[in-house]
């Protein structure tokens, strides 16, 4: 419950009514693509399907890799290394301490001063993003403000980004679904990556990309990977661009087929 006993839904209500005059798009309606997206051969898809900060998997990485060939086999214009300025390993912290700020709230008091402990005795030098959410559960509101700085600056550059291309390819998470166990903490479980372990929660990264920086994202299939589970990629596009994400999406799954149902058991 919230404030004064209401529901979440109540309160997620009422901010409906007060800001539904609020700022709209031209025509109340999101904006269309910035040209005529007849056929792949129109598109400029920026391709990001690998980075230090967070390895895709082999297994997924050869999937995203056909897909993007038979994209520019269709006649997408593809061009690597369509990158914002600010690299992954700086953006993904950013984005776990605001996602932590976001989160905060629904904390007990009791979890957020033990939190507040954990956070004191971390090291200064220790800028990771675990670190990052943990300092970011407890940050003042001068910190998220000037976090909220930071992302304005990083959507800047996806702006600048966005010029040169009409929407970027990259993975949705670094492996194909992985066992489902909650014997384990979340904090401690792990996932395999090109065969070592790197942390659980770097399945957020890649969608963390386009959240932070408020783009719209659209997940496309790609196909099914070795082991016989599907993988699929983002199509990120520029900001109010769910059109042109969308458009896209309908484009790339006529060459590539859809949504294949991977074998039961």
């Amino acid at each position: 419950m919230g404030p004064m006993g209401r529901s979440s839904a109540d309160l997620a209500l009422g901010m409906a009514v007060l800001t539904a005059g609020g700022v709209r798009v031209p025509g109340g309606e999101l904006p269309a693509p910035g040209h005529d997206l007849v056929s792949l051969a129109d598109v400029r898809i920026g391709v990001w399907l690998d980075d230090p900060a967070c390895p895709t998997d082999g297994a997924v990485l050869a999937v995203l890799e056909r897909a993007v060939e038979a994209l520019g086999g269709a006649g997408a214009t593809l061009v690597d290394d369509a990158r914002p300025a600010t690299p992954l390993a700086e953006s993904h912290p950013l984005y776990a301490t605001l996602l932590a700020g976001a989160l905060a709230a629904s904390y007990p008091d009791e979890v957020i001063d033990a939190v507040r402990e954990i956070a004191g005795a971390l090291d200064p030098d220790d800028t990771s993003a675990p670190s990052a959410m943990i300092r970011g559960l407890v940050q003042s509101h001068r910190d998220w403000v000037r976090a909220d700085e930071q992302r304005t600056r990083i959507k800047a550059e996806w702006a600048r980004l966005f010029e040169s291309v009409d929407v970027v390819i990259a993975p949705i998470t670094p492996i194909t679904a992985p066992p489902h166990d909650t014997a384990i903490p979340m904090d401690q479980r792990t996932i395999t990556v090109n065969g070592a372990d790197r942390p659980y929660m770097n399945q957020i990264i890649w969608a963390g990309l386009a959240t932070m920086p408020h783009l719209p994202a659209t997940a496309v299939p790609a196909g099914l990977a070795a082991d016989g589970l599907p993988v699929g990629f983002q199509i990120i596009g520029p900001e109010l661009g769910d059109l042109t994400t969308l458009r896209v999406a309908a484009l790339a799954e006529e060459v590539l087929g859809g949504f294949v149902a991977p074998p039961p058991g």
